[in-house]
């Protein structure tokens, strides 16, 4: 729901609602959190948006109490509680649904791709109700936080086991440097022949963060520190002699499986140690925390893949919101303080996702004798004679197309410009 001084727009998916605002009920918190409660009832949350900033903001304030300790009230309906006010304030009342309010002229344009100030009431109220229908839960704050709502909503059966182990109270000491690969950002200076080709082209491939969500085996409980042989079935972490680690018949111009800490070793988690298996060159581990791997992100990572499909319906904004809540949801997954906290499912998510990039550089090696110049995340670049992108695809064996994890052209740029002088 959106509300201004004089109307507030309700929307599904296809279609809009208009209702009159009552004199002074703008302004006045109890008035609009008990009717969007009576307009959300059977729905487990909903969103309000204000069309106002800091000075409604202050009138919201001005009508609340706090107390060292405890939680933000409404004067005259103290059943209705909040953390604090805030651009994005999460209100609850016994029997009522959740309620999110937005401040629309306090939000951070970045942070919210969805929609923006300038919007129609009736545009932002339909973007609203095409989120939820397409993720499967609603727009609140960022798209990170609504990742994490739209996971928790997917898994609310209840009973032992019933539900992955969330970490919301788990803590990580400063000096726990169990991690995974991480993010592969990898580049090299060019050969004269490299430089001579003339062109350097990237190809990413879409989605690779979602389609990683999609197929990691992920620890469904809590992770057990204990001594267990290597076993793909286990999911979390395995810490190694990286340099014990032999990639055969790799080329040292091609980007490293694993890059070893200051020590010598590394921790790295179950897909990298499954890759290393199948490839033959599986190094012993010295230390493990797993714990069984379930596959049970990926009925939610299709959903929001038909989204990116779907985006035409939902505009610009549409697009960048989905693209957003699947990327900062993973990496949500590492940070403290919110609905899911779960680090080794982010590694585990990361890893997942430089398995391919890997295995591609190392086919084109392979085959095309060709390797890359640089790697960035799911990014590769390639020197080539080619002007046109789609020959030098060609060469390369990369099959560009429109389906999560396809290689897209991403860029081409002259040799020139994208080694600078210094570089060659």
């Amino acid at each position: 729901m959106v509300v201004g001084e004089h109307t507030a727009t309700l929307a599904s998916e296809s279609e809009s609602l208009t209702l009159p605002v009552s004199e002074g009920a703008y302004r006045d918190a109890r008035r609009i959190l008990t009717r969007a409660a009576e307009l959300a009832h059977g729905h487990p949350t909903g969103v309000v948006v204000l069309d106002g900033g800091a000075e409604l903001a202050a009138h919201w304030q001005a009508q609340t109490i706090y107390r060292q300790g405890e939680a933000t009230r409404l004067l005259d309906e103290p059943e209705w509680r909040a953390s604090e006010l805030a651009p994005w304030t999460t209100w609850r009342r016994p029997g009522a649904p959740v309620l999110h309010v937005a401040f629309l002229g306090q939000l951070d344009p970045g942070r919210t791709p969805l929609f923006g100030s300038d919007d129609p009431h009736r545009e932002i109220a339909r973007r609203l109700a095409w989120f939820e229908h397409v993720t499967g839960g609603p727009f609140v704050m960022t798209p990170g936080v609504a990742a994490h709502m739209a996971i928790r909503r997917a898994f609310r059966a209840h009973g032992p086991g019933a539900q992955p182990y969330w970490g919301v109270k788990d803590v990580r000491v400063w000096d726990d440097d169990r991690n995974g690969c991480g993010d592969l950002i990898w580049h090299r200076r060019p050969s004269r022949t490299e430089y001579e080709l003339g062109w350097v082209h990237g190809f990413d491939l879409r989605a690779a963060r979602l389609a990683a969500m999609g197929v990691a085996e992920l620890a469904w409980g809590r992770l057990a520190h204990k001594a267990v042989p290597f076993d793909p079935a286990l999911a979390g972490y395995w810490l190694i002699r990286a340099r014990d680690v032999a990639w055969p018949g790799v080329s040292r111009r091609l980007p490293p499986l694993v890059e070893a800490a200051r020590d010598g070793t590394a921790w790295v988690t179950t897909p990298i140690m499954k890759e290393l298996m199948d490839r033959g060159c599986l190094p012993e581990h010295t230390d493990a925390w797993t714990a069984p791997g379930r596959r049970f992100l990926r009925e939610i990572a299709e959903r929001w893949d038909r989204a990116r499909g779907a985006v035409a319906g939902a505009g610009h904004g549409g697009e960048r919101a989905v693209k957003a809540l699947y990327r900062e949801g993973a990496g949500l997954f590492a940070s403290p303080g919110g609905s899911i906290h779960r680090p080794d499912w982010y590694h585990t998510i990361m890893d997942r996702q430089r398995v391919p990039v890997m295995r591609h550089t190392a086919r084109i090696a392979s085959e095309h004798n060709r390797r890359p110049v640089a790697v960035h995340t799911d990014c590769l670049w390639y020197a080539s004679a080619q002007p046109s992108h789609e020959l030098a695809a060609a060469e390369l064996g990369i099959k560009l197309g429109d389906g999560m994890g396809r290689f897209r052209h991403h860029s081409t740029t002259a040799a020139a410009v994208f080694w600078p002088k210094g570089e060659r």
